[in-house]
């Protein structure tokens, strides 16, 4: 399970993106971790599949606003939880 997450550190080199921008995304909604651990230092991890979302949103950012990708992925997310 260990090897399943990784750090933003680790996702922001695997993207080639910064930290500080992976922490507006959160901020924005656009990017959640899935586990958040420690009280003063919080400890962010996310699966490893989240490597293709922000790759996917950064291809997104060469055509549309910040909002509007918010906006399209809130639907692809509502789209594949009706398929479910």
């Amino acid at each position: 399970m260990e090897n399943d997450y990784i750090t933003i550190g680790d996702l922001a080199d695997a993207t080639g993106f910064t930290r500080q921008g992976l922490y507006n995304y959160e901020k924005m909604g656009l990017l959640t971790p899935d586990i958040v651990a420690g009280d003063k230092e919080k400890t962010r991890l996310y699966r490893r599949d989240k490597i293709d979302l922000v790759k996917h949103i950064l291809e997104l950012k060469n055509t549309y606003h910040l909002k509007a990708i918010k906006e399209i992925l809130d639907k692809q997310q509502s789209d594949s939880k009706g398929e479910a």
